[in-house]
């Protein structure tokens, strides 16, 4: 059914009316030269036969005009015509009412419930138009869970390609039509259909904020940092990325008076590559001793679906066996019993009072020190007069 018409020519003549008389001859006509280039001429064609039954023709065209100087009967005729400017080749569709012959149905049928899984993988959108120029573009938004696509090929960089199929009528019209395929591109190497999928990756550590290691003092007041390591981010593009305090012992989240320990952050990178860091607290990790506390991470983009502001899940980090993402409550940390942040307040209190026992044993010991060296001066000063006297009285003998 699909036929190119004066393919040397690029063009195609479409009728639009015929006027007959009474014995069946055409007494006038109007055709529309289609050429390769886009452009359109009306020409109008009339019949007269003579006494003698000669039949001569009058023709008039417009010679080449643009689509919008054509009539709604004559855009109508030409609107199962498709113009491949690159090839310089008119294609005329108006007699094809079916899907060709070359595409086996049953064979297709086939192929899909052989392929359920693969075809549950499809990532496809439709687009319904209607054209009002030869030329145009039409815009296509794809929407998927690209991390499902990543885990699916083993976490690497892939390119995707889109292929496009463009069919004339619905897949289901008012009248029944099947659509006709009237053009395709199903390249795997075209490069400008080409999408290549970067994984987005996070990978943390969390710390005590007071000093930067995995161990936290048993107290009030408590917070841990967690600096997060980003690859495969859009700069530009707003993320969210939040935070959850797990509790190892008990693989749930981390509960404190009925309330769980979380933070969230909003952030625009200003590269692929980077680190943000995001507080978790303050909280009460009084009776926290000996538990693990392992954070979690969520990174979500902020995107447009069906112009509806939404949250996509783009990244997350969530191994409770992590020892980078975990950090130890305890009361007795190595190293001494300060610089803690919700350091033990009995500590406190007895190094200080400690301190002060050791204060007063030394001004005690200072000032019996003092007495005890007054008294020694005092004494020699007695004994020394007496020697002075000696002297003095052998002098004078």
């Amino acid at each position: 059914g699909l036929s190119a018409q004066d393919e040397d020519e690029g063009i195609a003549d479409i009728v639009v009316s015929d006027e007959t008389a009474e014995d069946g001859s055409v007494k006038k006509s109007q055709t529309v030269r289609v050429h390769a280039d886009g452009t359109f001429e009306v020409i109008d064609t009339a019949y007269e036969t003579d006494e003698d039954g000669l039949t001569s023709a009058t023709v008039n065209t417009t010679g080449k005009v643009g689509y919008d100087a054509l009539t709604d009967e004559q855009k109508e005729a030409v609107s199962d015509v498709a113009v491949l400017k690159e090839s310089g080749i008119v294609l005329n569709y108006s007699a094809t009412g079916e899907l060709p012959v070359s595409i086996d149905m049953d064979a297709l049928g086939k192929f899909i419930a052989d392929n359920e899984d693969l075809i549950s993988h499809l990532v496809y959108q439709t687009a319904e138009f209607t054209p009002e120029k030869y030329d145009g573009t039409v815009t296509m938004d794809f929407h998927f869970n690209a991390n499902d696509v990543i885990d699916r090929l083993g976490g690497e960089t892939k390119d995707i390609v889109v292929f496009e199929v463009m069919s004339k009528n619905a897949v289901a019209d008012e009248k029944g039509s099947a659509p006709v395929i009237v053009a395709s591109e199903c390249d795997l190497d075209s490069e400008e259909q080409t999408v290549n999928l970067v994984p987005t990756v996070i990978g943390t550590t969390a710390t005590d904020k007071s000093d930067g290691d995995h161990t936290l003092m048993a107290g009030k007041d408590a917070v841990i940092t967690d600096r997060v390591a980003y690859e495969g981010l859009i700069p530009g593009k707003e993320y969210t990325l939040k935070a959850t305090l797990m509790d190892k012992k008990t693989g749930e989240m981390l509960s404190i008076n009925d309330q769980h320990v979380t933070a969230e952050l909003k952030f625009t990178p200003n590269s692929q590559n980077g680190t943000i860091d995001i507080d978790l607290g303050k909280f009460d990790a009084s009776s926290l001793d000996g538990h693990d506390l392992v954070v979690f991470e969520e990174l979500y983009k902020q995107t447009e679906q069906v112009n509806e502001a939404t949250e996509v899940l783009v990244a997350e980090h969530k191994d409770i066996d992590d020892e980078g993402q975990t950090v130890t409550v305890t009361t007795t940390p190595p190293g001494g019993f300060f610089g803690k942040t919700g350091g033990n307040d009995f500590f406190i209190v007895v190094s200080i009072a400690a301190l002060a026992v050791l204060a007063c044993g030394c001004a005690y010991y200072g000032i019996k020190n003092r007495r005890a060296a007054k008294a020694e001066d005092a004494a020699a000063d007695e004994g020394g007069d007496t020697d002075n006297g000696d002297v003095s009285g052998d002098s004078e003998a």
